[in-house]
């Protein structure tokens, strides 16, 4: 049963990612896959592209004796291929203590993308924020925008706005999976990482291999 130590950017993920997680597996079946406590905060992805600070925080999950380290980032404005490529090669040349396997899931442009690709489903289950989702509104190139909090924020009336240590948590629970799995490319990598952890895949102890 692989174990995951979970490296996040801020506290406001760490009871959201990991939730996620465990209804991404639950999703799959992969019962398998087992999530540590305690997650870790690493930072922007903007910080831990400086040298030394990706190896230091992966150096440091690795003191858990986990089989994988996973890290869930938001990208902002960066390109998730670009920063993946950095990411791999330094992670591929660093010495572990008990080898554990390493992936990155990169969220483009943070995680209340999510939310957005999801906000008939949240309108409907959470009528006090008085979500209004416009007759055009669309997922149409939603990962390609900037700033998905303040986004989101605009779909509530004057006076409310998104809290992301409030609503982050309980808005996971009614993400639209089918609309994330067909439409959203940031999630379909994360899914597909969570899949390479559970299937322990010979011969790749990073993942994404070859971005």
């Amino acid at each position: 049963m692989p174990n995951i130590s979970l490296l996040l950017e801020g506290d406001g993920d760490f009871q959201a990612v990991p939730l996620l997680l465990r209804t991404i597996c639950n999703d799959l079946e992969l019962f398998n896959v087992s999530i540590l406590p305690k997650p870790k905060k690493a930072g922007t992805a903007a910080k831990l592209g400086q040298p030394g600070v990706l190896e230091n925080f992966l150096k440091y999950a690795s003191f858990e004796n986990c089989d994988v380290i996973l890290l869930v980032v938001d990208v902002d404005e960066g390109c998730p291929v670009e920063i993946a490529r950095n990411f791999v090669a330094r992670a591929q040349a660093l010495h572990l203590e008990g080898n554990p396997r390493i992936a990155f899931a990169f969220l483009k442009p943070e995680f209340e993308v999510f939310f957005l690709f999801s906000l008939e489903s949240l309108a409907a289950k959470f009528p006090a924020d008085s979500i209004d989702v416009p007759p055009d509104f669309t997922t149409d190139d939603l990962e390609a925008k900037r700033d998905s909090k303040n986004r989101l924020s605009s779909f509530m009336p004057k006076g409310k706005i998104y809290k992301e240590t409030r609503q982050q948590a309980k808005y996971v629970n009614h993400l639209d999976y089918d609309i994330l799995r067909e439409r959203c490319r940031c999630y379909q990598h994360l899914e597909s990482a969570i899949r390479w952890i559970a299937s322990a895949p010979d011969g790749e102890r990073v993942y994404p291999v070859g971005e």
